[in-house]
């Protein structure tokens, strides 16, 4: 692109929204995206959303901000980065297609299983197994 600006893209999967960024060579943002995600709770406690979602919206982001970028000057886009949620699970079938909602990170309704594995492995075990306790947020009690 000749005297185009070279650029990084960032997005970022949230849950409540995806957000994209443009930051220049030098470090300065030159443009920010933004697209909004439903949360679904179908019950007190639950917390879901489809991941097809996240692939729309992260694309949704990222065109706002390019185009908010290519608005004022030629921006070469040299690499892009991207982050999520931690800790929500997508379950697929053999084909790798989703089946279900997502459980996201802050989705409680797996206490009853945190607890059995809990009792199961105790707390000597969880530490030599695992490191850590099994919190409803992680994926061990959602699987």
């Amino acid at each position: 692109m000749g005297d185009a600006a070279q650029a990084v893209l960032g997005i970022d999967i949230g849950t409540t929204a995806v957000k994209a960024v443009v930051v220049a060579d030098d470090g300065s943002v030159l443009a920010e995206g933004e697209a909004e995600q439903a949360i679904d709770t179908p019950r007190p406690g639950w917390s879901e959303q489809d991941p097809r979602d996240w692939w729309q919206n992260a694309g949704l982001a990222a065109r706002r901000a390019m185009a908010a970028a290519g608005a004022s000057r030629r921006v070469s886009i040299a690499a892009v980065g991207l982050t999520g949620q931690m800790h929500s699970s997508v379950f697929l079938d053999g084909a790798g297609n989703v089946i279900r909602p997502a459980l996201l990170w802050n989705d409680a309704r797996t206490s009853e299983q945190r607890r059995r594995i809990t009792r199961t492995l105790g707390m000597d075990g969880l530490r030599d197994a695992l490191g850590n306790l099994p919190l409803e947020g992680f994926t061990a009690p959602k699987v």
